[in-house]
């Protein structure tokens, strides 16, 4: 986590939901930048409703979470 919150690169939430203590996913993604935050499931290991779901419970307020969901891949690929 020391080495990770310098906010040069993209970071996607695979994997950590679920796997990492919340508490620690919670800080890094709060404190990240959230420009830089890709909303990524473990599909097809997991279904990606459970992925959202996830997500959802971690409390994250509510700008932050839609730029992580979806907005920030949109600006990214332009769409």
């Amino acid at each position: 986590e020391k080495y990770l919150m310098d906010g040069r690169a993209y970071i996607d939430t695979s994997y950590s939901i679920g796997k990492a203590d919340d508490a620690q996913v919670r800080r890094i993604l709060n404190n990240y930048p959230q420009d830089k935050i890709l909303f990524g499931s473990d599909s097809p290991w997991d279904a990606q409703s459970n992925a959202v779901q996830a997500f959802l419970d971690l409390g994250l307020p509510s700008e932050r979470a839609e730029r992580i969901l979806w907005k920030n891949a949109a600006e990214l690929l332009g769409i």
